[in-house]
């Protein structure tokens, strides 16, 4: 959407300053470094090496793990790490490396948005054949397409598409299809253009679904075509739905509310498509709400311009989920006057608002409406300050100037910049500890921009003199590839100058990358380096001799070698020696797909918070051992005291309900409750919501608003319960809250496409007693057999009480009723016990079952059923001969009897209903009696 990209062109720029040290360490296991890849500038690029390539490239193995932890990264909205993968593998010759920072350029993702930059990057990245060559002439042919970064040449752009396509990348037949279909500098040719989009729709790429559906509208590119909108709908939807289903994506909740509120082959819905898009919002994306609005609010992105819906999209968006850029699109609306009437003292207050709440799109809109105010000094200096913030978060020149104020931080009041400008009097003065310092200032990028250029003329300068910190600074910066180029060669010798001059933490760093393999050579060396360091008492080498005993990447794995090594470093005093053994041992006793208890005892022993957590959910629940919770309890507590949130919840839960073999303690609850709540976990939240709404349950005192405000949290993060929780609460009112039949029909439905039995019964039910404002018979029925189904007796109770009597909508079934009950009522279900009770006693499926009867109502009554209770006393009144006002004597008798001698009271009761004739349906105008039609 549009919001989405102007967003991201203002976005703040997050490549980093110094490359992650553990990421070009570990390139270093991959053996010679092939020639660093650089950008290439259009102008210098040679285009008939841009067709030459192939993706028929398998990257080498050295690298996989590297680009896919980048792609992770990447994929996860993690783009500082992904940036830092990326850098590195690219100085590492991996062309991979570079299509995927030309994309990160050009979407401004960790990185300013720099058009120009990406089309560079992905230039030298389709001169090489690789794996993403297909992709990578993708991205750059739409570029071309576009004029983006490059000048506009459809020419090029048609070829690198149709290479891309005929490469095996299907969604570069979609651009390609829309330039046949607009005869973009070819003939146009609307069956090809078909073809083309349908072949990318066909590797499920949704967009080219969107493309091929409005193009069958009346009027549309590809004529009009309902039948083939219909198929393709109902092919694209039912992929949307699963996405949903399997992974709650917010992009197809997105597409989906794009399909519906357009019509795409489907009728138009537009209250199931802001559905879709609340849902997405829910989930923590608004930004698809806003950017969906703003198309509706401008008419940008295949949509019609509905400037006044729009602008109430978002105004309703802004309030609800106070997503910065939507409230920047709402201070645009009023300052432009789009969807409303301008106001600038309203647009004023939401740009201030979003500046606020970090939108990287208002410091440039805001100030450059208050630099439009020429009458007015002071506004047009605010806005030069909103505009040089949105030069922080979108200009790498400026990012650098602002963040290089301060060489070093330890000094308060120092100014970096004249930091670096006494270093270059002394350098050139001949001090060599100044150029060494001077050098290292340029590396590190502190007081001046980082240079490596200026940098490693300096430090050689500084080594040649006999200055150790340079010729540490050089080896160190050659391993590590982040600044400068990566050259283990040089690293190796710069390291080995260091370590001769007196350097012994250079000897070190070399064991240390010998052993673990960042530059290749010989392990036994960089073992024998490091093993002398640790026998000298260095913590630090002992730890890296347990992780690489551990791990066995570079020598034989010995677990037992590395315990010994973490108990030495525990026993030096190295606070990372514990954690790390009790890691290993938790690994160890989570592998192989069970529980090794003795492994995990001895992690926890160690003080592994989830160990920790683990064995006492083990102890309490009785999970493959017999239930002790008192073990439960103790290694729980000690989890939480180390600030294991699931622990807290586990406990907290245990002790609000009385759970487990543990008794009440609502103190310790809220407690325990409270801590899993502070740190965001949805289980505590949904727990200690509803023990807010019903203090009676839990003890604690009542707080509607927040108990409602929590357990909605948790439900907005996918609890399922809590969503059941929500709907039932919201149906049943009571406890100060007002029944919101709507609000209850959205939690339980969202619950019920979660699987949820219990909320698929409850909705049912909702349903078939006309509680909901659309009362829909048929849909209950259908609600409760899916919950019967997946074994939820109230659901059975339910379904087989209507079925055996019948409605006014839904036919009797009484064979399919009985056989619903009885299932229920062998399960110890009361509802059911009363309802089939009721009809053998009835005669409701034949011929009167009295003993039967008696029993299933003597077992619902002894489980509390009012129904059942009401029957019974009737029956005992009526033996008695006495009247229906003497009901009290008849329950303190029915107490006795449901409490004594099963077998005696059983009899009794039996007996008196033979000879009596109670009419079991008056028990309906009885307290507690409209129970028998509802379990």
């Amino acid at each position: 959407m549009t919001v989405i990209r102007a967003a991201a062109a203002g976005r703040k720029p997050a490549f980093p300053t110094l490359l992650c040290a553990v990421v070009a360490t570990a390139l270093l296991a991959a053996g010679c470094a092939q020639e660093p890849i650089r950008p290439v500038a259009y102008e210098q690029g040679n285009t008939s090496t841009w067709f030459s390539g192939s993706g028929d490239y398998d990257m080498s193995d050295s690298y996989k793990a590297e680009y896919e932890e980048g792609r992770a990264a990447y994929e996860a909205e993690n783009y500082r790490e992904a940036i830092n993968q990326y850098s590195a593998l690219a100085d590492a010759g991996v062309p991979e490396a570079a299509y995927e920072l030309g994309k990160a350029y050009r979407y401004g993702n960790g990185v300013a948005k720099d058009p120009e930059r990406a089309a560079q990057w992905l230039i030298a990245a389709v001169s090489k054949s690789h794996s993403r060559w297909p992709h990578a002439s993708y991205h750059l042919g739409t570029m071309f397409l576009e004029g983006e970064g490059v000048p506009r040449d459809l020419h090029l752009a048609r070829r690198l598409l149709q290479q891309a396509a005929d490469s095996g990348y299907g969604r570069a037949a979609l651009p390609l299809a829309r330039i046949y279909a607009t005869g973009m500098g070819v003939e146009q040719d609307i069956p090809l253009a078909q073809q083309l989009a349908q072949r990318s729709a066909d590797t499920g790429d949704v967009e080219s679904y969107i493309w091929l559906l409005r193009g069958y509208q009346p009027a549309g590119i590809l004529g009009e075509n309902a039948q083939q909108a219909t198929f393709l709908a109902d092919r694209v939807v039912t992929l949307l739905r699963q996405r949903t289903r399997e992974r709650n994506d917010p992009r197809a909740m997105r597409d989906l509310a794009i399909i519906y509120y357009q019509g795409l082959g489907v009728p138009e819905d537009r209250e199931t498509a802001m559905g879709w898009l609340e849902r997405a919002a829910q989930l923590r994306h608004p930004e698809y709400l806003a950017g969906f609005a703003e198309d509706v609010l401008k008419g940008t992105n295949g949509f019609e311009a509905r400037p006044v819906e729009g602008f109430h999209m978002l105004r309703a968006a802004a309030d609800r989920y106070w997503y910065p850029e939507t409230m920047a699109l709402v201070g645009e609306a009023y300052r432009d006057g789009l969807g409303t009437e301008r106001d600038l003292v309203a647009a004023e207050n939401w740009f201030r608002r979003a500046v606020e709440a970090g939108s990287t799109r208002a410091p440039f809109e805001y100030g450059r409406m208050l630099v439009s105010r020429k009458d007015d000094p002071e506004a047009i200096q605010r806005g030069a300050a909103l505009l040089e913030k949105a030069a922080e978060s979108g200009l790498p020149a400026a990012l650098a100037t602002l963040g290089e104020l301060h060489l070093d931080q330890a000094f308060p009041g120092a100014d970096p910049a004249k930091g670096v400008e006494y270093l270059q009097r002394a350098h050139a003065a001949g001090v060599t500890s100044a150029t060494s310092d001077l050098g290292q200032a340029y590396l590190d990028g502190r007081g001046v921009e980082r240079d490596p250029e200026k940098a490693i003329p300096l430090l050689k300068r500084a080594a040649e003199a006999g200055q150790p910190g340079a010729m540490m600074a050089l080896g160190q910066g050659y391993l590590k590839g982040d600044v400068l180029p990566r050259r283990l060669d040089l690293a190796q010798e710069w390291l080995r100058k260091a370590e001769a001059n007196g350097v012994s933490n250079a000897r070190f760093v070399l064991g240390r990358a010998l052993l673990s393999g960042e530059i290749p050579g010989d392990p036994a060396e960089g073992l024998r380096i490091v093993a002398s360091f640790a026998q000298a008492g260095s913590s630090l080498a002992m730890m890296d001799l347990g992780r690489a005993m551990r791990d066995g990447r570079t020598i034989p794995r010995d677990r037992e070698a590395a315990r010994r090594w973490f108990e030495n470093a525990m026993a030096a005093g190295d606070p990372a020696a514990q954690p790390a053994l009790a890691s290993m041992l938790y690994d160890e006793a989570a592998s192989g797909g069970s529980i090794r208890l003795s492994e995990l005892r001895e992690a926890a022993d160690l003080g592994h918070p989830g160990a920790m957590s683990r064995l006492g959910r083990i102890y309490l629940r009785g999970e493959g051992i017999p239930p002790n919770p008192i073990q439960g309890r103790i290694w729980l507590e000690r989890a939480v005291e180390a600030g294991n949130v699931h622990a807290a919840q586990t406990l907290g839960s245990a002790y609000l309900r009385g759970d487990h073999g543990l008794a009440r303690d609502p103190a310790g609850a809220r407690r325990l409750l409270e801590m899993g709540v502070a740190a965001g976990e949805r289980s505590a939240e949904r727990d200690l919501g509803y023990a807010l709404i019903a203090p009676s349950e839990s003890g604690f005192e009542p707080d509607l608003e927040r108990g409602l405000r929590l357990v909605t949290l948790a439900a907005r993060k996918g609890d399922v319960y809590a969503m059941e929780l929500l709907g039932k609460t919201y149906l049943e009112g009571g406890r100060g809250i007002e029944p919101q039949p709507e609000n209850a029909k959205v939690w339980l439905e969202l619950a019920a496409e979660k699987g949820d039995a219990s909320s698929m019964a409850a909705l049912g039910s909702a349903y078939l007693d006309d509680v909901l404002p659309d009362s829909d018979p048929q849909r209950g029925v259908e609600l409760l057999e899916r919950a019967a189904a997946r074994g939820d007796d109230s659901a059975r109770a339910k379904l087989g009480t209507v079925y055996l009597f019948g409605t006014e909508r839904i036919a009797a079934q009484p064979a399919k009723g009985e056989e619903l009950l009885e299932g229920a009522a062998a399960r110890g279900h009361a509802g059911a016990m009363a309802a089939l009770g009721q009809a053998y006693l009835d005669g409701t499926l034949g011929e009167r079952r009295i003993d039967a009867g008696a029993r299933l109502l003597f077992r619902a009554a002894r489980a509390g059923h009012p129904t059942a209770r009401y029957v019974l006393a009737e029956a005992f009144l009526e033996s008695q001969g006495l009247a229906s006002a003497n009901r009290d004597y008849a329950q303190a008798w029915l107490e006795t009897v449901v409490g004594g001698d099963t077998d005696v009271a059983l009899a009794t009761l039996t007996e008196m209903l033979r000879e009596g004739k109670v009419d079991a349906s008056g028990a309906a105008s009885e307290p507690g009696g409209n129970q028998a039609g509802r379990p």
